[in-house]
């Protein structure tokens, strides 16, 4: 079946780390870094993780509950990480032509704005929709502008 629409949010680009052509993102070794730190005090790692997912005031509840959903993924969220360290989808990604809205805060601390907005750019039938207040989670910190255009992004492309 034919994809109808994709929705990326939050830092959702053919690759996380730098390298050649790729200005933004990490290094491999910076990943491994994160990695040991996460694996040697798992619960106070993951809790500044999840606060820097924010760029404004959200209330300690908040930060809780996305320290519990970090813990709750357990050390295999480790191995995902450093997946995502290895992958470069930069040649596929311009093979992606249904409707793309790209949903990136500006103050994404995990995957740079501008990063987000080259992934959009390769894409060939994309629109960037930038978060001034938002971190890493913009549909949390900005939910409601972020809800108005996934909906209307979804209207757009019913068929």
């Amino acid at each position: 079946s034919e994809l109808g629409g994709l929705v990326l949010t939050g830092g959702a680009t053919p690759r996380y780390v730098s390298g050649e052509g790729w200005e933004w993102g990490d290094t491999v070794e910076g990943v491994r870094a994160t990695i040991a730190g996460i694996r040697a005090d798992r619960p106070t790692a993951l809790a500044g993780v999840a606060a820097a997912v924010f760029h404004g005031e959200v209330g300690q509840g908040m930060v809780d509950w996305m320290t519990r959903m970090f813990l709750e993924a357990g050390p295999r969220g480790d191995d995902w990480l450093l997946d995502l360290a290895r992958v470069d989808r930069r040649d596929e990604i311009s093979a992606i032509t249904a409707p793309t809205l790209c949903m990136a805060g500006r103050h994404d601390l995990f995957v740079a704005h501008d990063a987000q907005a080259a992934a959009a750019e390769m894409l060939p039938d994309a629109r960037l929709v930038s978060f001034p207040e938002s971190g890493h989670a913009p549909f949390l910190e900005e939910g409601d502008r972020y809800r108005s255009e996934l909906v209307a992004f979804l209207e757009g492309i019913k068929g």
